[in-house]
């Protein structure tokens, strides 16, 4: 009768035990969260960027509806740009620092240059931007040329759901 009781015994504690452990984590560690997302895609090409001299940077904007202050509070964004480099297309997260080799007649440097993107809840807009480190020491049109003939860049917005 001891070794019958005590067979039915030991699972039962190990079942109430498992059952008892999987409910105390249950809440401690997941949670049902809601996430919405867009991916936005654009491209710049060269004669687009426009020269601020204030900020001695090229910049370009794009009117985005769904940049809000929603976004701002509740929301990540992330930029990325495609680059060649070495003959290889890869993805760079912004900001990212660039080196270009530039050579004619009368140059043969590598000049870097920052690529960055910023938006704007207030008129709901994201700009790109491209500044190089020694701002006016060279006149824009020559920086213009340094610039790649087009420049494709992805935006991610995430943002909480509220309905969850």
């Amino acid at each position: 009768m001891k070794i019958k009781l005590f067979k039915l015994l030991v699972p039962a504690l190990v079942l109430i035990a498992s059952g008892a452990l999987t409910m105390s984590c249950a809440d401690k560690y997941y949670y049902e969260t809601g996430a919405d997302y867009i991916d936005e895609f654009y491209t710049v090409r060269r004669s687009d960027w426009a020269w601020n001299d204030y900020y001695e940077r090229f910049e370009y904007f794009f009117s985005n509806r769904n940049i809000d202050e929603y976004m701002y509070e509740d929301g990540v964004t992330n930029g990325y740009t495609w680059l060649y480099e070495d003959g290889v297309e890869t993805r760079k997260q912004l900001e990212y620092t660039y080196s270009a080799e530039y050579d004619d007649e009368w140059f043969d440097v590598t000049i870097s240059y920052d690529i960055s993107y910023d938006y704007d809840t207030r008129d709901g807009h994201i700009g790109f931007f491209i500044r190089f480190p020694y701002g006016n020491d060279y006149n824009p049109s020559f920086l213009r040329n340094i610039i790649p003939s087009s420049l494709d860049f992805k935006v991610t917005l995430l943002w909480t759901n509220s309905n969850y």
